[in-house]
């Protein structure tokens, strides 16, 4: 790296600040200043899923699943992170009234999701995925949502959905960017 370089305080290579030292010799050298990440938990996510979530009709709630009465830790994938709960046709009261009265037609689909701030190779996909599996068998529609994901990855998302039918939300920080990857199959 030319002295030049060094004195601007950038690593051209990587891209990366760095600071300068003085050594014994009187001579620059850089050391690379490491980036401090904000670090989120995988709880953080749930508002940005809540807020996609309601700009497609579905209403969600948080899972305090460390709050059930189950300790036993056989049970550790019983309960999905978020539920949501979407109302089909109750647009009138008339319609409302009407559909409590025959009450043949579907009047809510309920809705699970498996959060994951990131799944980066196969082994972490499988475990997040069959843990959605394992959490969803009551819902009409389970979801494993990941906000960070390996792109290699997609193709055995959609082999894993067209077997199982578990979707696939990848969540973006705009949550109106966030975009389901693979419907999940009712």
């Amino acid at each position: 790296m030319a002295i030049k370089e060094q004195e601007l305080g950038i690593d051209i290579s990587s891209g990366e600040e760095t600071e300068t030292t003085e050594t014994p010799k009187n001579s620059k050298i850089p050391k690379t200043v490491k980036d401090e990440k904000k670090t989120y938990g995988e709880r953080d996510l749930h508002k940005l899923l809540s807020t996609y979530l309601k700009s497609t009709g579905v209403y969600s709630k948080t899972i305090f699943h460390e709050l059930s009465n189950s300790k036993d830790n056989n049970q550790i994938w019983t309960h999905p992170d978020m539920v949501g709960i979407k109302f089909l046709n109750l647009q009138t009261k008339v319609s409302q009234n009407f559909l409590k009265y025959i009450n043949r037609i579907d009047t809510f689909k309920l809705h699970s999701y498996e959060l994951k701030r990131e799944i980066n190779n196969d082994s972490e996909l499988k475990k997040a995925f069959f843990q959605a599996v394992s959490n969803s068998s009551w819902a009409n529609y389970g979801y494993l949502v990941a906000f960070d994901f390996s792109e290699s990855l997609t193709e055995e998302m959609e082999r894993l959905n067209q077997s199982f039918g578990i979707g696939f939300i990848e969540l973006n920080a705009n949550p109106y960017q966030s975009k389901i990857l693979f419907s999940a199959k009712y």
